[in-house]
C-alpha cells in the first residue's frame, strides 16, 4: 500500500513539473486565429539612420500559441528604404511573457549598403494593441526600432 501511495505521489509530482517545464505555454496571442496588419515609421540605424514606413502583415494560429509574420515591406520616409528587404518569410513569433514575444530567425537585407542582418531572434513588446521594438539585429551593428499599431488590436495574455 505504501508503495502504491508513493508511486501516486511521484506521478503527481511528475505531471506538475511537466506543466511548469515551459512557462511560454502560459501565454498566447489574443485574439487567436486572426489576421493583423499595421504600418508606421521604423528606424534602422547602422552608422547612418534611415526612417522607413514599415508595413507588416501577420496572423495568429488557432490557439494563439504563435503567430506568423507573412509580409514586411519598407517604403521611403527618409533614406533608401526601397533597398531594405525581409528575408526568409514567414517568420514565427512566439509569446515569451505577458507582454513580450520573440520573432524567430528574423533577417533583413540592405541591398544598397551590402548589409545582411540575421537570421536571429528579435524581441518585441506587445502593449496597448501595438507592437514595439528597439533592439539590435543579429549579429549587431544595426538597431531596429519603432512602434506599429496592429489592426485589430493585439495583446498577449495567459
Amino acid at each position: 500500500m505504501k508503495i502504491a501511495k508513493r508511486m501516486g505521489s511521484l506521478a503527481a509530482i511528475g505531471l506538475a513539473s511537466m506543466s511548469f517545464a515551459n512557462p511560454a505555454w502560459a501565454f498566447h496571442f489574443m485574439p487567436a486565429a486572426t489576421k493583423f496588419g499595421g504600418t508606421a515609421p521604423a528606424t534602422l540605424s547602422f552608422g547612418n539612420s534611415i526612417t522607413c514606413s514599415a508595413a507588416w502583415a501577420f496572423k495568429t494560429n488557432r490557439t494563439g500559441s504563435k503567430a506568423k509574420i507573412t509580409r514586411v515591406s519598407f517604403s521611403n520616409i527618409s533614406g533608401d528604404c526601397g533597398e531594405v528587404h525581409a528575408v526568409g518569410l514567414p517568420w514565427t513569433v512566439v509569446p515569451t511573457t505577458g507582454g513580450t514575444a520573440s520573432i524567430m530567425a528574423m533577417s533583413l537585407n540592405f541591398s544598397g549598403q551590402g548589409i545582411n542582418r540575421g537570421p536571429g531572434d528579435f524581441p518585441i513588446t506587445v502593449s496597448g494593441g501595438s507592437i514595439s521594438f528597439n533592439a539590435p539585429l543579429n549579429p549587431g551593428g544595426c538597431n531596429f526600432s519603432g512602434t506599429i499599431p496592429a489592426s485589430p488590436a493585439i495583446s498577449i495574455g495567459p
